[in-house]
């Protein structure tokens, strides 16, 4: 499965909501997908106090340059 990572964040997008996005991917594989693009820069975590937590991702500046030099360079991700 392909996974447009600029597509799919193109905005602040709660956990829930991203799950519900890609059904196929059960919640431990994506959740340790998101902590590795986190731990690249790519995406950024939003933690929100509230009970319960409300958790809420969206790519970050760099993330978003990286992916359209990918783009640019017709390389797939």
């Amino acid at each position: 499965m392909k996974l447009s990572i600029k597509l799919i964040l193109g905005y602040q997008i709660p956990l829930s909501e991203l799950q519900n996005k890609l059904p196929d991917i059960n919640q431990p594989i994506l959740i340790r997908q998101l902590r590795e693009l986190e731990q690249d820069k790519i995406i950024e975590r939003t933690v929100y106090p509230l009970v319960p937590p409300k958790v809420a991702f969206s790519i970050c500046n760099w993330g978003d340059e990286f992916l359209d030099t990918l783009k640019n360079k017709k390389l797939k991700y």
